[in-house]
């Protein structure tokens, strides 16, 4: 796929980042996630060029509840110029990485514009400070398992699939020729890609889960029902957390090593996985009752809980952030 066919999707689809990994197993510190919210709604939103405009922010939350506290990552006036997303924590929890999508002066939303929207990767402190463009990529960015890396799509003309480079923009390296809708990084280095495939029967063209592991050229398909998306690796490697859309809706584990799937909730759709950096538990976003929420869950389908209560906005792109024990 090329990247910059892919970028008017994924501006509203964060990549996953694989929180914990280098830390695992590490404690659980805070989750970062965005927010999208209608201006009109949200009087705390800021001004807007239109009347009816969304602005997406960047939120932490403690593990145990309680109120979110908003990333001050984007400064612009007014602040709906610039919308930040996609949050990524470091393996080591000390940087952020988020996607910020920059509107040229002019434009107007909501309205056909042939103005082009800059889809800018970022790197910041815990707090929202220091921050840092990230050269070489566009759209959203991850942080590679291990490595003090990042990948995404390549900004330059002609360029295809996934790259890496470091913070600063140097060393970069392709890793995919192919895109993915969503994707994430284990701490080996594995990638985990949901992409659309074509399903054997029906002629159905759905969504899976594919697997490349690290040095080999070659991807291998996980999930075979066109419904699997947004995969999450578990801190140590073997399990990988995703949603399913389909008849069985829900927040599923497959276990690579012999294949076994477990449904650890089904009531209602989910969406966003993300695991703890401990690995016992996997967190994700609950819609019911026309609203979004962060819930999670122990890695037996045990002790569901709410940790935060959505205030009618949509919830996307988890990141669990790890902290030293």
């Amino acid at each position: 796929m090329l990247a910059r066919g892919l970028i008017g999707a994924l501006a509203g689809v964060a990549l996953v980042a694989a929180p914990g990994e280098a830390s695992f197993p590490g404690a659980n510190g805070r989750l970062a996630f965005s927010v999208s919210v209608d201006t009109e709604d949200d009087p705390d939103a800021g001004s807007c060029r239109t009347e009816h405009c969304t602005d997406s922010r960047i939120f932490t939350v403690s593990p145990r509840g309680g109120r979110r506290t908003a990333v001050r990552t984007c400064v612009a006036r007014p602040p709906s110029d610039c919308q930040d997303s996609a949050p990524s924590w470091s393996p080591h929890g000390k940087r952020l990485a988020f996607m910020r999508t920059v509107y040229p002066p002019g434009y107007r939303h909501n309205e056909t514009s042939a103005l082009p929207i800059d889809y800018q990767p970022f790197t910041s402190s815990a707090a929202g400070g220091q921050q840092r463009r990230v050269p070489g990529l566009v759209g959203p960015a991850v942080w590679l398992g291990r490595a003090q890396r990042l990948l995404g799509y390549g900004s330059l003309p002609g360029e295809s699939g996934l790259y890496s480079v470091s913070p600063d923009g140097t060393g970069k390296r392709k890793v995919l020729s192919s895109g993915a809708v969503r994707l994430d990084v284990s701490s080996r280095g594995d990638l985990a890609l949901d992409r659309s495939a074509r399903r054997r029967t029906r002629g159905f063209a759905g969504r899976d889960i594919f697997l490349r592991r690290r040095g080999r050229k070659s991807v291998s398909r996980v999930t075979r029902d066109g419904h699997s998306t947004q995969p999450s690796w578990s801190p140590g490697g073997r399990l990988i957390a995703f949603a399913n859309s389909g008849r069985r809706k829900g927040l599923y584990v497959i276990d690579l090593r012999g294949q076994r799937r477990q449904r650890l909730y089904g009531k209602d759709f989910v969406s966003h996985p993300t695991w703890s950096p401990d690995g016992r538990a996997v967190a994700f976003v609950r819609q019911a009752g026309g609203r979004d929420s962060i819930y999670a869950v122990h890695a037996d389908g045990s002790r569901l809980r709410r940790i935060y209560r959505g205030r009618g906005e949509t919830i996307s792109g988890i990141s669990w952030r790890p902290v030293d024990r």
